[in-house]
């Protein structure tokens, strides 16, 4: 497979390299939104971007799908 291709199709736990028990217990795993998990990020304090602190705007995956390097840019 392309590695484009491969970019469409990933999860947030894939790209991230979570272990199995850390899905097990992460709501967008359960609810398989892998990509496009900050919809439920503030459901989910056990996923990466609750663990971070600042949500969503300093999770690498978040970034990677919305062209973001600071959350300002979401706002203007």
């Amino acid at each position: 497979m392309p590695e484009s291709e491969k970019e469409i199709t990933q999860n947030c736990w894939e790209f991230m390299e979570c272990p199995i028990k850390t899905r097990e217990q992460c709501l967008t795993y359960k609810l398989n939104m892998g990509k496009e998990c900050w919809f439920i990020s503030q459901a989910n304090k056990g996923s990466v971007a609750g663990r971070i602190g600042d949500g969503c705007f300093n999770c690498p995956w978040f970034k990677k799908n919305n062209h973001m390097t600071t959350p300002r840019e979401i706002i203007c």
